[in-house]
C-alpha cells in the first residue's frame, strides 16, 4: 500500500500483469504497459480501493485488460485497453470508481462492462470494433453515469442493459455502425 510504479513495461507473465491483492491501497500507477498477460493486464482484486491509474495501456490480454473486483474509490485516467480475449474494463461488483479518456477497441467481448456495480463515473469513453456491445451493463448495474461516451461499429450494441440495469444516467452517447450483421441494435434494453 501506499505505493508508487512508473515507466513500466510488464510483458508475457503466467498470470495478471499487475495484480494489486485484497486491501491494497492508495497506489500510484503511471505510463505503465501490461500486455500479453495470461490472465489480465491489471487486476485489482477485494477493497483494493483508492488507487490511481494514469496512462495504462493493457493490450492483447488473455482475460481483460483491467478488471476490478469488489475495489471503490479507484481513478483511472488515459487509458487503452485493446485487443484483449475478454473485455477492455470489466468492474464487478465495485462502487465509486471514476474512469476517464478511456479507450477500448477490438476486445473479443465487450469494450466496458459494469457487472453488479453501482455509482461509477465514466467520462469520455470510446468503444469500437468490440465482437460483442461497446458498453455492457451486467445484472443490477445502478446509478452509473456516463458522460461523453462513443460507440463505434461495435458487432453487436453500442449499449447493452441486462436485466435489472436502471437508474444509470447516460449523457452525450453516440452510437453508429453497430449490429454490422443487422441482427442487433444500436442499443438494448
Amino acid at each position: 500500500s501506499n505505493g508508487t510504479l512508473g515507466g513500466l513495461t510488464i510483458n508475457s507473465n503466467t498470470n495478471d500483469g499487475i495484480q494489486f491483492q485484497t486491501g491494497s491501497m492508495s497506489n500510484v500507477l503511471t505510463n505503465i504497459i501490461a500486455t500479453s498477460n495470461i490472465d489480465d493486464g491489471i487486476n485489482l482484486l477485494t477493497n483494493a480501493n483508492s488507487n490511481n491509474l494514469t496512462n495504462i495501456t493493457a493490450n492483447s490480454n488473455s482475460n481483460n485488460g483491467i478488471y476490478f473486483y469488489s475495489s471503490s474509490n479507484n481513478l483511472l485516467t488515459h487509458i487503452i485497453t485493446n485487443l484483449n480475449a475478454v473485455q477492455g474494463v470489466r468492474i464487478q461488483s465495485a462502487s465509486n470508481n471514476n474512469l476517464t479518456n478511456i479507450t477500448a477497441n477490438s476486445n473479443t467481448q465487450d469494450g466496458v462492462a459494469l457487472v453488479a456495480s453501482t455509482d461509477n463515473i465514466l467520462i469520455d469513453i470510446t468503444t469500437s470494433l468490440n465482437q460483442q456491445s461497446g458498453f455492457y451493463f451486467g445484472s443490477t448495474s445502478r446509478s452509473n453515469l456516463l458522460i461523453n461516451i462513443t460507440s463505434n461499429s461495435d458487432f453487436r450494441q453500442g449499449i447493452f442493459l441486462d436485466i435489472d440495469s436502471r437508474e444509470n444516467i447516460i449523457r452525450d452517447f453516440k452510437i453508429w455502425n453497430s449490429s454490422t450483421t443487422g441482427t442487433y441494435s444500436g442499443i438494448y434494453v
